[in-house]
C-alpha cells in the first residue's frame, strides 16, 4: 500500500472493495481501511459499504450508522444500484448489540426502518455483487 500511495496510483474500486473484505474476514480491519483510503472517489457505494463495515468492527457505531445513513436517506430512481448491503447491517447491528448502548441500538433500529421503507437494502449481499459481471 505504501508503494501505491507513493504513486499517488488510483486503486479500482471493485479490487480495493474485494481485498478490503478479505482484510475484514482475516480480522484485519485497519489494514481494510487503509486500502479504501488508496481509492482516489471516495463516493462509490461499495467504498461505503465496506468503510461502514470497517467503523463497526472498530467500535466506531455512530460513524458507521452516519455513512449508511447518507446512503438510506437517498430518493430511490429507477435502475439505481446505491444500496445498503446486509451484510453491512449484520456488523452494525452486532457491534451495537455488543456495546449494549440502548441508544446505538435505537438508532439502528431506525436506521433499518429507513434502509427498507426506501428501498436501499440490497437482494444480493457483497461477496455476491462483487463476482457479478461487470
Amino acid at each position: 500500500m505504501s508503494k501505491v500511495k507513493e504513486h499517488d496510483s488510483d486503486v479500482n474500486p471493485r479490487t480495493a472493495a474485494m481485498v478490503a473484505l478479505l482484510a475484514i474476514q482475516q480480522g484485519e480491519t485497519s489494514f481494510a481501511m487503509e486500502i479504501l483510503d488508496a481509492v482516489h472517489t471516495q463516493n462509490y457505494t461499495i467504498v461505503k459499504n465496506i468503510r461502514a463495515i470497517c467503523y463497526a468492527d472498530m467500535g466506531r457505531i455512530e460513524e458507521s450508522i452516519n455513512v449508511i445513513q447518507l446512503l438510506a436517506e437517498q430518493a430511490p430512481i429507477n435502475n439505481d444500484r446505491r444500496r445498503v448491503f446486509p451484510l453491512v447491517m449484520r456488523h452494525i447491528r452486532i457491534a451495537a448489540e455488543k456495546l449494549n448502548d440502548q441508544s446505538l441500538l435505537s438508532r439502528f433500529e431506525e436506521l433499518s426502518k429507513t434502509v427498507l421503507k426506501n428501498n436501499r437494502l440490497s437482494t444480493t449481499d457483497i461477496p455476491e455483487f462483487l463476482s457479478e459481471p461487470i
